[in-house]
């Protein structure tokens, strides 16, 4: 039991460290819906698909998927409605893999 809990708590730490260094994580007031747009050339389908890679297909296949567009801004790929969010990260850059949070780590 102890070792679970340790373990529970060093995957929130995890988390919570990960989320505050990403800039994908921010208020939700700046994002709006470009589900049609695509950035540096990858279409939003393979984001999308990316992205639910991160969670099991229960938790992927009704969450929120977000990314941020060239400036920086957060942009709604695909609105969900089971409390997880997704972001489909960057495969060219160390440390930004993709990753799925429900509404409490977020």
């Amino acid at each position: 039991m102890y070792l679970r809990s340790l373990a529970l708590l060093a995957l929130l730490a995890t988390v919570l460290l990960v989320n505050g260094a990403n800039p994908r994580v921010a208020a939700h007031a700046q994002m709006t819906d470009h589900s049609s747009m695509t950035d540096a050339g990858e279409p939003t389908q393979a984001k999308i698909a990316r992205a639910m890679s991160a969670a099991p297909t229960d938790v992927a296949k009704s969450a929120r998927i977000i990314d941020t567009d060239a400036h920086g801004n957060m942009v709604v790929l695909r609105e969900g409605n089971n409390g997880f969010t997704c972001m489909p990260g960057n495969p060219k850059a160390v440390g930004d893999p993709p990753m799925c949070a429900d509404a409490v780590s977020m």
